[in-house]
């Protein structure tokens, strides 16, 4: 009996000298706010009790970092295959950190490890989440797939910094051998002369024609079509998602369109293409970093395909649908979240950091796997030449599909077929032999 209250003496005395740094997450009124989630140094750490509290750290060290979001609205899919129910299309938190104009976030900062650290979300720190149901129509390989996971992640980086911190790619459920194929909003095809394009622009929150709509592209492009590009996924988001048309320069030749005098015309700098502040996505996005808006040092020029800023488009399709949940005095309506845009900030902002640990991309993946996938291999066929028609026709399943075409040296990188498979061209039918296939692992 002595030995076991002399353990329970040490237990207590162990917890009591146990230090924990208290953190307390609050709205913008004041008010504690439950199932936040708290992030340290970038990584998710759990989520607040009912009192707004987060009771699960250690003392935490004066200089890390904390910010918290808080989910504010869900919006559902029309297409299946986003999650149980109607699954979901789009999130929306609110969140702690703060974009300044220069392009640096703010989190709160530990002074004092031994204070209660307070975080306040706010509807004027919004960030949306996209979550895209993605299909790839050929047998892909682990590499293939990482190299996807990869070019997603870089793409949610960009449309970051594109929209001064406000949205962001949240999930990513991709599928090989077609899996998918009617729920996805990005369709990978392996023909690498399919050029990337939208079916329908804003078919996204709502439904778009009988079928919906889809961005098509070639992950393996041979042409100078922008498909390997990260930036073009979010170009074609912009069609799909956001509902912009193209700012082109010269595509419309009644109309000058282009999207600002000073990407196009103005002095070297930031404005300029390629520069930190240049817009416009819609035209070349691996040349500009932001949308264009009404503010005048990065004004939308005009033109008949984008009728007006691009912000303005955006701020409009993404405003709260209402009814809110906050009120002030009164009636006074307070929006759950706001887009800001750069005239209503006062600055285009500058570039902003990649995104935290915790707010990269999450991936789920379907890897339907056949026999004896080859690695990618390069095959020849002088006898059809440059520009004919490459494609495999499978010995165990589906039809023929193209692979894509012959370049200027009658050669083509041909990913997706199998051992045993046929190659077919113009002038050549050959079987896949193992003097062509090395066998993925």
């Amino acid at each position: 009996m002595k030995a076991a209250k002399f353990g329970l003496f040490l237990l207590v005395a162990s917890l009591a000298g146990c230090k924990t740094t208290s953190v307390v997450v609050n709205d913008s009124s004041g008010a504690a706010v439950a199932g936040a989630e708290v992030f340290l140094e970038g990584k998710p750490q759990g989520s607040t009790n009912a009192a707004g509290q987060f009771v699960g750290f250690n003392e935490l060290s004066s200089g890390n970092q904390l910010f918290a979001r808080r989910l504010v609205y869900e919006h559902p899919s029309y297409r299946p295959d986003h999650g149980p129910g109607s699954g979901w299309v789009m999130r929306v938190y609110q969140t702690s950190r703060i974009v300044n104009n220069d392009g640096s976030v703010t989190d709160l900062t530990v002074a004092d490890p031994t204070a209660t650290q307070t975080l306040t979300v706010s509807p004027n720190n919004a960030l949306i989440g996209w979550h895209l149901v993605v299909s790839l129509d050929w047998d892909a390989s682990e590499d293939e797939f990482d190299k996807l996971r990869t070019r997603f992640k870089e793409a949610s980086n960009y449309l970051y910094n594109l929209t001064d911190g406000q949205f962001f790619i949240e999930q990513v459920d991709i599928a090989d051998d077609a899996q998918l194929w009617g729920s996805a909003e990005i369709a990978f095809q392996v023909d690498t002369w399919v050029w990337p394009h939208t079916t329908y622009p804003g078919g996204f929150l709502a439904r778009a024609g009988a079928t919906g709509a889809h961005i098509y592209m070639s992950p393996f492009s041979e042409v100078d079509s922008g498909s390997t590009k990260p930036t073009t996924i979010v170009h074609e988001l912009g069609h799909l998602a956001m509902g912009l048309a193209d700012e082109y320069v010269g595509f419309n030749a009644f109309a000058q369109n282009y999207c600002t005098e000073a990407r196009l015309n103005g002095p070297l700098g930031d404005f300029k293409s390629g520069g930190r502040r240049a817009a416009c996505a819609m035209d070349k996005p691996s040349k500009s970093s932001k949308l264009c808006s009404a503010h005048p040092d990065s004004a939308h020029r005009g033109g008949t395909l984008q009728p007006g800023p691009c912000w303005n488009t955006v701020a409009a399709g993404y405003a709260d649908p209402g009814p809110g949940s906050q009120f002030g005095v009164g009636v006074i309506f307070r929006d759950r979240w706001i887009i800001r845009t750069p005239d209503m900030r006062g600055a285009v902002v500058g570039t902003l950091p990649d995104l935290p640990e915790g707010l990269r991309p999450k991936f789920n993946k379907s890897n339907k796997t056949y026999p004896n996938l080859c690695q990618p291999f390069t095959f020849v066929d002088q006898a059809s030449g440059a520009g004919a028609t490459v494609w495999v026709r499978p010995s165990f399943w589906g039809r023929d599909f193209t692979v894509g075409k012959l370049d200027k040296n009658s050669t083509l990188i041909v990913h997706g077929a199998h051992l045993g498979d046929m190659i077919v061209t113009p002038r050549i039918i050959m079987m896949v032999d193992i003097t062509m296939c090395t066998v993925t692992q």
